[in-house]
């Protein structure tokens, strides 16, 4: 167990994640410049292709923004934030875009869009920790939990706003408003996609939501959302 924790460490969970994405990063890069390496990459990629090494560029860029979070404020993520930062970037951006997981993995998407209402509520919950104790004041639980929910829920909508703005103006498909040969959908075939993804990160949010009432009701803060520590 000692050798495990050892392993497994921030540190080191951050640094496999850096390095496997500029592997990915390197590999989509070589099938740009390389002839023919692409060939069987096309067959089993979606239509936004084109735009994986950004994709790649951009997952890689974002995994720094929680130390920089650390150096530049007053709080330090905790460990298990960090970790479940990484572990959805990594789900998300290089499994999931990078390596088809949306395509080859069946509700992959859907369990995304879950554990992202779960993590975005734990954060509301974090927030409304923080302003407590540096206030000293108290809210009431139905407050705080309202709180979270809608804190979820509001980051939860801007994500599916910024896909439609991408596939306009870059003409992806992360709304799947299209099949993966860029044949538009019709109906709410082209909008079942947004739908399940909004009803799942809802239904994830709602979960945290209820056992978080639950547990303020008892006046029993939990550990797990204290992960934002005052220096």
């Amino acid at each position: 167990m000692r050798v495990i924790k050892k392993i497994f460490t921030t540190k080191n969970i951050f640094i496999a994640a850096v390095a496997a994405f500029i592997v990915a990063l390197t590999y989509l890069l070589l099938l740009r410049f390389v002839p023919h390496l692409d060939e069987h990459y096309n067959v089993i990629t979606r239509v936004d292709y084109e735009f994986l090494p950004l994709f790649t560029f951009l997952g890689l860029i974002t995994l720094f923004w929680p130390l920089l979070f650390n150096k530049l404020s007053k709080y330090n993520i905790s460990g298990f934030l960090f970790c479940f930062y990484i572990g959805f970037t990594v789900a998300a951006l290089l499994l999931g875009t990078v390596f088809d997981f949306y395509v080859l993995v069946p509700h992959w998407d859907t369990m995304l869009h879950f554990m992202s209402g779960v993590g975005l509520a734990v954060l509301g919950f974090a927030i409304a920790d923080i302003v407590e104790r540096n206030q000293n004041i108290k809210y009431h639980r139905l407050f705080i939990t309202i709180f979270a929910f809608c804190f979820a829920k509001t980051l939860g909508i801007i994500w599916e706003v910024s896909e439609f703005v991408m596939d306009i103006g870059l003409g992806t498909n992360t709304q799947q408003w299209a099949d993966r040969y860029g044949v538009p959908l019709v109906g709410q075939a082209a909008l079942f996609d947004t739908m399940k993804d909004i009803i799942a990160n809802t239904i994830g949010a709602v979960i945290v939501c209820v056992l978080g009432y639950i547990r303020l009701r008892n006046k029993d803060w939990p550990r797990v959302f204290s992960i934002l520590k005052t220096r």
